[in-house]
């Protein structure tokens, strides 16, 4: 799955107080294969939740549920199997709410429907309305939550205004990918941006993330060479730009990767285009986006005119608005937890529960 780096979330105070009214529960992210995920752009949705409640919030790991009486929170928010038995465990012996997210490189078995979740928070294509859970507890989401926000691309456009200064107007935006069909398509696309910022007198900002490989992201910054442009590679020393990028365009444009960064892209209040098939003749078929998930979202995401084909030849003007709104799934989820719990927010330093009998 193709995703963009961690941001910075809003954690728990330093000086936490004894009991926090929310833990976060998740289990370590997997890639292909069910394979743990060790770098830290991987997706964390019940992170990326409980970080919009603006109220503490604790994280614990799927096998520290166990805790001392009386040290149970009011929510648990959890993702992953073994954190949603873990959640399970803590409502069963306190009556603590659970609101759980199922994570995109897994699949929620059947009998995980019927457990007795408060909130059970699921892409809309994974739903299945004739079985399993209630839908009064179900809520349906694109995507899966992410951290990236329209507000945390405002702060990052203020952040990186200073060291972004010297590029010129208009901006375009590129997260680029590995799944690309061929190294001529990637240059295609640079030469077709090339020629979209030459024109206007602007830049292109590309960020390669951690899945594009070197080839691509040398082959894309080679196309770009007669036209101003800033590429960062994931991994390069010293701050990451992709925040900076994305909330300082005029347009972006998502080529070859996958839903998470799908999603990061949309919460962009400018256009977003999606490359997801060759720019030129190949021999090889059309990538979709990423995987099945992520071709899911991106049939849902055009049909919603949240985002719009880029195409073989790219569109009349990529640069001219429509209206769409800010994607901010995560925003969604929290209000709707907030509204269940109107007392959450008072709670932050609320004594000790006592356990159920």
């Amino acid at each position: 799955m193709a995703t963009t780096r961690q941001p910075t979330l809003p954690d728990a105070p330093a000086r936490m107080p004894v009991w926090a009214p929310v833990w976060v529960i998740e289990d370590p992210p997997v890639g292909p294969g069910h394979r743990p995920r060790p770098d830290p752009a991987a997706a964390r949705p019940a992170l990326a939740i409980a970080g919009r409640l603006g109220v503490p919030f604790r994280r614990i790991g799927p096998s520290d549920g166990r805790r001392p009486v009386g040290s149970a929170p009011a929510l648990i928010v959890s993702s992953g199997l073994r954190a949603a038995a873990q959640a399970l465990l803590v409502k069963a012996r306190h009556g603590t709410a659970v609101v759980h997210c199922r994570q995109t490189a897994t699949r929620l078995p059947e009998r995980l429907l019927a457990a007795p979740f408060d909130l059970l928070v699921l892409p809309s294509s994974g739903m299945r309305p004739d079985r399993g859970a209630p839908l009064g507890r179900i809520l349906s989401i694109l995507g899966q939550p992410q951290a990236v926000s329209p507000g945390l691309l405002a702060r990052a456009r203020v952040l990186w205004a200073d060291r972004l200064a010297h590029l010129p107007w208009p901006r375009v935006a590129v997260l680029l990918g590995g799944g690309a069909p061929s190294l001529g398509a990637v240059v295609a696309l640079a030469r077709r941006l090339t020629g979209l910022v030459r024109a206007r007198g602007g830049c292109v900002l590309a960020s390669a993330l951690p899945e594009c490989p070197p080839r691509i992201a040398d082959a894309f910054a080679a196309g770009l060479s007669e036209a101003m442009h800033l590429v960062y590679r994931a991994g390069e020393p010293g701050p990451d730009p992709t925040l900076g990028f994305l909330g300082g365009a005029d347009a972006t444009i998502v080529a070859w990767t996958g839903p998470q960064a799908l999603s990061e892209a949309c919460a962009t209040d400018g256009p977003v285009f999606v490359v997801d098939e060759p720019t030129i003749q190949d021999a090889r078929p059309p990538s979709r986006a990423g995987s099945d998930a992520g071709g899911a979202l991106l049939g849902q995401l055009l049909g919603l005119d949240l985002v719009r084909r880029w195409g073989r030849d790219g569109p009349a003007d990529p640069l001219a608005p429509w209206p769409r709104r800010p994607l901010d799934e995560s925003g969604r989820i929290a209000r709707v937890i907030l509204r269940r719990y109107a007392g959450l927010a008072d709670r932050s330093l609320e004594p000790d529960l006592p356990e159920r009998a």
